[in-house]
C-alpha cells in the first residue's frame, strides 16, 4: 500500500510541475495527459477517477463504494482497517 501512495504522490508532484511549466494539461478536461492516471472529465471524486486524476486506492481517503467498505485515509485501527474493510 505504501508503494501505491508513493506513486500517487509522485503523479501529483509531476502534474503540478507540468502545470507550472505552462503546458495545456488540465485534470478534468476528459483527456488522459502525462502524469494523469485517469481523467473522466467531471468533478465527482468517488466515481473511479479522483478530482486529481488519480485512480482510487485504499488509503487515499476517498470511499470507492465498488471496492471499499470504508477509507479514512490513515493507518490507524479506528473502525476502518488498513485494507479498507470495517472492523
Amino acid at each position: 500500500m505504501k508503494t501505491f501512495k508513493f506513486f500517487s504522490i509522485l503523479v501529483i508532484v509531476l502534474s503540478l510541475f507540468i502545470h507550472a511549466c505552462g503546458d495545456n494539461i488540465e485534470c478534468g478536461d476528459g483527456n488522459i495527459d502525462l502524469a494523469e492516471e485517469c481523467d473522466d472529465g467531471n468533478d465527482i471524486n468517488d466515481d473511479g477517477c479522483s478530482n486529481l486524476c488519480l485512480l482510487p486506492i485504499c488509503g487515499d481517503g476517498i470511499l470507492n463504494q465498488a471496492f471499499e467498505e470504508c477509507d479514512d485515509g490513515n493507518d490507524l485501527d479506528d473502525g476502518c482497517d488498513n485494507d479498507c474493510t470495517l472492523l
